[in-house]
Order: C-alpha cells, then sequence, then structure tokens
C-alpha cells in the first residue's frame, strides 16, 4: 500500500491539472458590409476584441475581421439615403446575418455581435 501512495498523488496531480485548463475559443470571421442604395459618406470605428480600428469612405465598403466580439459605431454623412450595416458571420453568403440601418443624415448606429452570448443594434 505504501508504494502506491506516490503513484495515487502523482495521478491525482496529473488528472487536476488536466481539469484546470481552459481552451480558447476559435475566432470568428466576421464581414461587415457598409451598403446604401445612393452612394453615402460614413465614418467611425469597428472594435474587434477591444482594439480599435477607424473607419471611413463612401458606401460600398467591406471589411472583415477575425476575433470573438465585434463592436460597431458608425456615423453617416450628411447626405440623403439609408446607411445600412450587414455583419456575415463567416464568408460565405449564406451564413448567419445582422442588419442595422441609420436614421438617415448624421445619424448613427451602435451595434455589438457576440456569436457566442449575443447581438444587439443601439441607436
Amino acid at each position: 500500500m505504501k508504494s502506491s501512495l506516490p503513484f495515487l498523488l502523482l495521478l491525482t496531480g496529473i488528472l487536476a491539472g488536466t481539469g484546470c485548463q481552459t481552451h480558447p475559443q476559435r475566432p470568428t470571421e466576421f464581414v461587415i458590409a457598409v451598403t446604401s442604395s445612393t452612394p453615402v459618406t460614413f465614418s467611425g470605428n469597428l472594435r474587434v476584441d477591444g482594439k480599435q480600428q477607424s473607419v471611413s469612405g463612401t458606401t460600398p465598403a467591406t471589411y472583415k475581421v477575425s476575433g470573438q466580439r465585434v463592436d460597431c459605431h458608425l456615423v453617416q454623412g450628411p447626405e440623403n439615403g439609408l446607411l445600412t450595416v450587414q455583419i456575415r458571420l463567416g464568408i460565405q453568403e449564406d451564413a448567419a446575418e445582422f442588419v442595422a440601418s441609420s436614421g438617415g443624415p448624421n445619424t448613427d448606429l451602435h451595434g455589438s455581435v457576440n456569436p457566442n452570448s449575443s447581438w444587439q443594434w443601439l441607436y
């Protein structure tokens, strides 16, 4: 019995150590499409896993990012029309998507996507 005690302690330590390991989640690839029926300007930022990236331009525009969470804040320029933001999970055209539109000239929209827990747009 005394000779098996060190073996049991070693085995218990190994099992306890492997049980405490966490495996990071694989990043999700997001495709963010900014469109409108007529060209409009926009500016704002994308935040991917806390890292902020400034964006601006004229529609249409597409951004591809990878991460666990995407936060989006865009402001439409003074042109008439509606700025539409579509976020797809993955690069396939038929992937799950989330869509929101601005309220018109000089309005903004905020949104966040975390495919593991939530999706929300705040206008």
